[in-house]
């Protein structure tokens, strides 16, 4: 009976039970070692990058406003960096914003717009997303490509941009001498602002009402947009959610 049975007999049985799953046995440790190495070894990587990105790009922030010599060439060298090795870090495309500002103020509008493109691209925040459409629009309107400044215009998500969205709608709208659209698009932009009182916002809707209107009652769905190009429609109203 089992109870009975010897040491060199039980010593016999563990021999046995390992000769048939001690290399199996083995192997199971070996590769759960290897996935959790593998796992430390990868967040190590990953934390390291993220470091490496993030001090890049406060040194390339230091450099927007310096005109000291060997700047420009440090600024052009950390920005390449970002770009080729820290893309997906969250960092280039903040990077890329910056350089966009830069080129628009001194004009250099073709190149301003590549660099925001490449932030839409490659950054994961769609919050950023949306924050490099709206200069996007702005950087278009100040080509006088109003036809794609609206068209990407229409791409921002409403969430959080509603009065920014229909205001840029509006000035872009007067620009092209649509008053009536222009009309429509502040209307929603008070609307969307709510109770904040924006003065400027207000002047600007009612330099363009029609005669007769009352801005202070009317709902921005009543506005005519009749006259509008179609283009400028997809009025965001209301407070996003």
């Amino acid at each position: 009976m089992s109870e009975y049975r010897t040491d060199e007999e039980t010593i016999e049985l563990a021999k046995s039970w390992w000769r048939d799953n001690g290399t199996k046995l083995v192997t199971g440790v070996a590769v759960a070692l290897a996935v959790v190495l593998g796992f430390r070894a990868w967040q190590d990587h990953v934390r390291e990058q993220n470091e490496t990105a993030a001090d890049h790009f406060h040194q390339f922030e230091q450099t927007q406003d310096s005109t000291a010599p060997g700047v420009a060439q440090t600024r052009d060298f950390l920005y390449k960096q970002l770009r080729a090795e820290h893309a997906g870090s969250g960092y280039a495309p903040l990077a890329a914003l910056l350089e966009a500002q830069r080129l628009a103020a001194r004009k250099e509008f073709t190149a301003a717009a590549k660099e925001l493109q490449w932030a839409i691209d490659n950054a994961s925040s769609p919050h950023l997303k949306d924050v490099a459409r709206l200069r996007l629009v702005r950087v278009q309107w100040a080509q006088g490509d109003t036809a794609a400044a609206l068209k990407t215009l229409d791409t921002v998500d409403a969430a959080g941009f509603a009065g920014e969205i229909n205001e840029l709608r509006g000035d872009i709208l007067v620009a092209k001498g649509d008053r009536s659209g222009a009309y429509a698009a502040y209307q929603a932009a008070v609307k969307a602002d709510g109770k904040t009182h924006a003065p400027l916002l207000e002047m600007k809707r009612d330099d363009v009402a029609p005669a007769g209107a009352d801005p202070a009652s009317a709902d921005p769905a009543s506005a005519d947009p009749a006259s509008a190009d179609p283009a400028s429609g997809n009025l965001v109203g209301g407070k996003s959610p």
